[in-house]
């Protein structure tokens, strides 16, 4: 009866602790391994690594004394330190997917404790419902790995839909991947072709199988001209799976980074993951201003498809059909070699190579680059991504929250320095950056640099790349969180100061 009793709290016990392993199931997008790899990440901090060999003790001890499976209950339950249940900037939601992986986990974990129960009898039980607890973690990634088939067959039935209502509307597809830079092309493109064409856009980062196909069921309306597609990728064969019930006649690359790095092992297979997007008649729209996107653009063409290649090079002599070059306050904008006009400068909007890609993705479309001119000022920043405001209190603000990686923080750091006042401070509050993979060490540790080149005092944000960026920077002033980080913003900025928040991690990262 004891034991009975005593596995009924173990599952009763797996199924609290369980909560925390799906939230981060559920903030990286349900990939089998992820919450694994995130585990360990926590397990290495504080007194967590002894207090887990500790409930792997005590769930072993079981075989000789079963009420110390209570101790590993509770230890599972509390073990890693830090990582919350319901999250305050990374919340749990009870969607269907998430309810669905929670009920496939209890599921399993009875079956295994019933199997093992008949088979073997209850002090084994006990031992297995013990160990389940303290391997919380791989269990929720064997049942993301066996939900995975469910998922498919379950989203099949949306793409099918989407599939054919975008048969029958007919639609250009543009298709816009890239280590960095999506969104802010994909908002580009759609503002440069209002009012020319009636375009509908994929909302805020929709950009894997379930978001485009819920934009396509959602936002396609009978009248729309071209759909505007932004599309990631984790792993090889995700573009290309897209492409096939989403086929582009205008696909580009906006820039090939680090970025995922951790899931994709090397830059070229990540150029390999995203070259997917090209199809036989794609017109492919690059940036010859990166060799690697250079020489696919000549193997792209010499496969017989239409290549618009884009610079923001100021040297004439490097071909290219559109080429955008920043002088004093505005851009000259060159078209087959030929000056067409000039626009503002929006180069504190977004980058000049994103507006360049998009301005050769409009041209793919047979829009002529001068009608696009006067939609130049059309085009607004993206939120998150390098803004600009003033507190009440006088303190500049460049709000770089939304990701970051080693491109964009150099930006941030620039716009932040030109905007101090002589006598200001500029202070970078930072987690750092993350899914960089071998480099995220170094990355991070060269970042830290570049903020103490800048004479700029950092904020380190959580202890995920707190040693790296110390190491680049030297001291820093530490922080356990953004809300912490704020705080401290308040109390010892003011007016002329600038403060740049680059990168905001939810709180699933340590």
């Amino acid at each position: 009866m004891e034991l009975a009793i005593l596995g009924v709290v173990g599952l009763l016990a797996f199924c609290v602790s369980s909560i925390r392993y799906i939230r981060i199931a559920q903030r990286e997008h349900y990939l089998a391994g992820s919450v694994t790899r995130f585990a360990s990440r926590w397990m290495k901090l504080s007194l967590s690594p002894l207090l887990w060999v500790v409930s792997f003790g005590l769930a072993v001890g079981t075989l000789f004394l079963a009420p110390l499976a209570l101790g590993a209950f509770a230890l599972s339950d509390t073990v890693p330190i830090g990582l919350s249940y319901r999250g305050s900037s990374g919340k749990l939601k009870w969607t269907r997917r998430l309810k669905t992986l929670f009920g496939l986990e209890v599921t399993l974990i009875v079956a295994i404790y019933l199997l093992v129960l008949l088979i073997f009898g209850s002090n084994l039980a006990l031992l297995t419902i013990a160990l389940c607890n303290v391997f919380g973690f791989l269990i929720c990634d064997l049942s993301l790995l066996i939900s995975e088939p469910i998922e498919q067959f379950v989203g099949r039935k949306y793409i099918n839909n989407a599939a054919k209502k975008l048969k029958e509307i007919n639609p250009q597809i543009v298709a816009i991947t890239g280590s960095y830079g999506k969104t802010s092309t994909k908002n580009a493109v759609s503002s440069l072709l209002s009012g020319l064409k009636a375009t509908v856009a994929s909302p805020a980062s929709f950009n894997n199988k379930y978001g485009l196909s819920r934009t396509v069921l959602d936002y396609l309306l009978p009248s729309t001209e071209v759909l505007v597609a932004e599309m990631g990728t984790y792993k090889p064969g995700e573009i290309k799976d897209l492409t096939k019930w989403m086929p582009p006649m205008v696909a580009a690359i906006t820039a090939i980074g680090p970025v995922h790095l951790e899931r994709m092992k090397s830059e070229d297979n990540i150029l390999l993951a995203k070259s997917e997007i090209f199809l036989k008649d794609t017109v492919a729209v690059l940036t010859v201003d990166d060799q690697r996107l250079k020489n696919l653009a000549n193997e792209i063409e010499g496969r017989g498809n239409r290549v618009i290649r884009v610079s923001t090079s100021p040297d004439p002599n490097e071909p290219c059909d559109i080429r955008i070059v920043q002088e004093n306050s505005s851009l000259k904008i060159f078209y087959n070699g030929e000056l067409l006009g000039e626009g503002p400068d929006i180069s504190d909007i977004l980058p000049i190579s994103n507006f360049a890609v998009a301005m050769g993705i409009c041209v793919g479309l047979g829009v002529s680059i001068e009608s696009l001119l006067d939609n130049v000022n059309k085009i607004a920043p993206v939120e998150h991504r390098s803004n600009v405001s003033t507190a009440d209190s006088g303190i500049v603000v460049v709000d770089d929250t939304y990701n970051a990686n080693p491109a964009s923080v150099q930006l941030s750091l620039e716009k932040g320095e030109k905007l101090v006042s002589p006598k200001g401070r500029l202070v970078v509050v930072t987690p750092g950056m993350v899914e960089l993979g071998v480099r995220q060490d170094l990355e991070n540790e060269i970042f830290g640099q570049k903020i103490k080149d800048k004479n700029a005092e950092l904020v380190v944000v959580g202890k995920t790349n707190r040693s790296a960026l110390k190491k680049g920077y030297g001291g820093a002033i530490e922080v356990a969180n953004r809300p912490d980080a704020v705080k401290w913003v308040r109390s010892n900025l003011s007016n002329g100061d600038v403060v740049c928040y680059i990168n905001d991690l939810p709180d699933h990262f340590p």
